[in-house]
């Protein structure tokens, strides 16, 4: 008899028959994605990572860009990559904040961020991603800590605060999350605004904000993240927004059912005109704001 798993969808994967979903091509980034530029790139790295360059603002949301085996593709925190990351951390040219959704390895990475650290950028995140990058070694300088309902000004950008649920104790008994541990950002640009969840299941708080330009939609199928009824929700509540799906495709984990791939067509299927929002590029690829209009 196969093995298998079920995954947090509750649906039953044949382990020696699976075939992981994987996302298109990473475009490796150079120096060009630093410069200051008449518009808004924003580029998603691979998991749940992002970098927007916003007329020459740069931040970084959840950056894990560290290897631990190149050879073998295997990240610093472990995961068995399918697509290789679109930059190196040693390639960072300039970076006015880093920002942290939750503490967990592939979204606050201390390999990434101790050297991030070294160059005195600064950074942004709840308590909880704090302590646990100081006890990694963090310089704890140039952290500071956000909470839900706050507002913070980085240049031309407005970053707002919002909360997010992450609760990884209900199959995790040694890992407890509390409300104000997870949080998401709300990206104010000169050409549109952004919503960044982070991994969270669907809040009220997710629902009423001010129009997005760009959605960028967690499609992973478990379900202490979105979810794919949740994020099809979500998507449809912004009806003018692109769609940006991300957390699927660049890594494997096959024997933890949390981290079992979507795709995104199975979460595009159930949104309202994905034909003309969905922009399904993959790591490296820049998508394009200009003047309230994604341009790619």
């Amino acid at each position: 008899m196969s093995k298998y798993i079920v995954d947090m969808m509750n649906e039953k994967i044949e382990m020696d028959e699976r075939v992981p979903v994987i996302a298109p091509e990473t475009k490796m980034m150079g120096e060009e994605a630093f410069v200051k530029c008449d518009n808004t790139k924003i580029y998603w790295l691979g998991g749940g990572g992002f970098m927007v360059n916003s007329r020459g603002t740069v931040l970084l949301i959840d950056p894990m860009l560290e290897m631990k085996d190149k050879e073998n593709m295997i990240a610093a925190n472990g995961h068995k990559l399918l697509q290789c990351f679109p930059m190196e951390t040693k390639d960072v040219r300039k970076c006015d904040r880093i920002l942290f959704t939750h503490d967990d390895g592939d979204h606050a990475n201390s390999e990434t961020v101790n050297i991030l650290a070294d160059k005195d950028v600064k950074m942004l995140g709840s308590a909880r991603v704090f302590e646990t990058l100081v006890k990694q070694g963090m310089k704890p300088d140039n952290y500071e800590v956000c909470h839900a309902g706050e507002t913070y000004s980085v240049e031309s950008l407005e970053i707002t605060i919002i909360p997010a649920d992450h609760p990884w104790q209900l199959i995790d008994g040694g890992r407890v999350f509390y409300p104000e541990d997870c949080v998401g950002f709300v990206v104010k640009t000169p050409d549109g605004t952004i919503m960044f969840t982070g991994d969270t299941r669907l809040m009220k708080d997710h629902m009423g904000l001010p129009e997005l330009t760009l959605l960028p939609l967690d499609v992973s199928k478990c379900t202490f993240h979105l979810g794919r009824s949740a994020a099809a929700l979500l998507a449809n509540k912004y009806p003018d927004a692109c769609i940006l799906p991300y957390h699927y495709g660049t890594f494997d984990y096959p024997e933890c059912p949390a981290q079992e791939g979507g795709a995104p067509q199975l979460v595009l299927q159930n949104i309202n005109n994905a034909e003309q929002r969905g922009v399904v590029v993959g790591p490296g690829h820049p998508v394009i704001l200009k003047n309230g209009v994604v341009e790619s």
